[in-house]
């Protein structure tokens, strides 16, 4: 099967593929990372003296990724004491966090989960959402949002390793039976995955900064638009 799509410098490009791939947040729904997220995160640091950095697209603090992140905001003595007091950063921000009621699904990316329906082409979801955590945002959403999905890798399905580690990809990708999987996100973290699991990878532009862009492409992905912009050719 063929994927059209028209990228933000205005190309046609062609994508073969026999399943696609969704990312969940912020690509399928959004309404959580960028608020409840950005919330928390900024009240666990100050509450403990850390200074607070820009978002930059922190999926959770309990991560090595996020660790890293945080670390280069701090002086000398604040990334010693980030280092030993992560624990505590990380508990309070569990404890600060809270999902909103309702979550609200992205139209461009449901339109795609249709045409790819209508089109029988193979449909999972790949998150970073613990098992636990995606059964919440699922209870949050409209039902008939998820309903040409065939499959969801949650981390928790491989080993709490979560992208840019390629193995759930490559574990949705085995229950579809794919081959040729294409992995549809919004964010650098997906493109790196993406790369590591050698797919093709098509990125919502959504308010991408220049840099991030240029390193998304970098990625070897294709950014668009927006979702509407891909086409399935048959």
């Amino acid at each position: 099967m063929e994927l059209e799509l028209e990228t933000i410098e205005g190309e046609t490009e062609v994508v073969e593929c026999d399943a696609a791939l969704f990312d969940g947040d912020e690509t399928l729904f959004t309404g959580f990372e960028r608020g409840p997220v950005e919330e928390a995160r900024s009240l666990a640091l100050s509450s403990l003296g850390f200074v607070v950095p820009p978002f930059e697209r922190l999926r959770g603090l309990a991560s090595e990724h996020a660790r890293i992140v945080i670390e280069k905001f701090q002086s000398s003595e604040g990334k010693h004491r980030l280092i030993t007091e992560w624990e505590e950063v990380a508990a309070r921000f569990q404890a600060a966090l809270a999902m909103p009621m309702q979550l609200t699904p992205l139209h461009d990316a449901s339109g795609l989960l249709t045409r790819a329906q209508t089109a029988a082409l193979p449909t999972a979801v790949a998150t970073n959402s613990t098992l636990p955590s995606w059964g919440v945002k699922v209870s949050r959403i409209p039902p008939e949002v998820l309903f040409p999905v065939s499959t969801v890798v949650t981390m928790t399905c491989v080993g709490d390793k979560p992208k840019p580690h390629p193995d759930m990809l490559l574990e949705g990708a085995r229950r579809l039976g794919a081959r040729r999987p294409v992995l549809f996100g919004d964010a650098k973290v997906d493109a790196r995955a993406a790369a590591n699991a050698h797919m093709p990878a098509i990125i919502r532009r959504a308010d991408r900064t220049a840099e991030e862009l240029q390193w998304i492409l970098a990625h070897g992905a294709k950014i668009v638009d927006d979702f509407s912009k891909v086409r399935i050719l048959g």
